[in-house]
């Protein structure tokens, strides 16, 4: 019950800062979205912030590697504020899974989250995403409001324990009806 794709990021945030200092995510200049650039969202929760190493739109596996290897990185954010092209989740987490690192790969699908429920685009949790999240209102035809979705019960339950009362006081049932319907349909 986000009330916004951008709640849904802060409610993220917020379930995992106490327990991690970092995050790496997609940066502005190469799409991502600005709410988790270093100055936003991640400066507020004390979380630093370094952003993936994509050179001329692909993201160079063998840098992030040896990033990751430097920072243990928990926290990864697929945020693209403009998608084109599908990430390559599956190479990214056999890679990270390699080194060991336990690292929750996030996927904001704000934008493309009505292809994917149309099974036009990626399908990020089965590729290896624990968690995608997102606006409602954008290429998915929902009311204005933000998703949060997770196949691990336990991860869910973390997350939700930082929607009511931190980031969400009034969960809006209206709005929340009328993404059922649209959910349904």
């Amino acid at each position: 019950y986000p009330l916004s794709g951008h709640v849904a990021n802060l409610s993220v945030l917020f379930a995992f800062c106490k327990q991690y200092d970092k995050i790496i995510c997609t940066s502005p200049e190469d799409g991502g979205y600005p709410g988790l650039s270093h100055d936003k969202l991640p400066r507020y929760l004390n979380l630093k912030t370094d952003y993936l190493p994509y050179d001329n739109g692909l993201l160079n596996i063998d840098l992030l590697t040896e990033m990751f290897r430097q920072n243990n990185y928990k926290l990864l954010f697929f945020s693209s504020a403009h998608t084109l092209f599908p990430e390559d989740i599956k190479t990214i987490k056999k890679t990270i899974d390699k080194l060991d690192s336990n690292t929750l790969i996030i996927y904001d699908a704000s934008h493309p989250l009505g292809l994917i429920a149309g099974g036009e685009f990626q399908k990020p949790l089965s590729e290896g995403a624990d968690i995608m999240l997102g606006s409602t209102q954008k290429s998915f035809p929902g009311p204005q409001g933000g998703i949060i979705l997770a196949d691990n019960e336990e991860l869910f339950k973390t997350i939700d324990s930082s929607l009511h009362f931190v980031t969400v006081d009034n969960p809006h049932f209206h709005r929340i009806a009328a993404l059922c319907i649209t959910l349904e349909e």
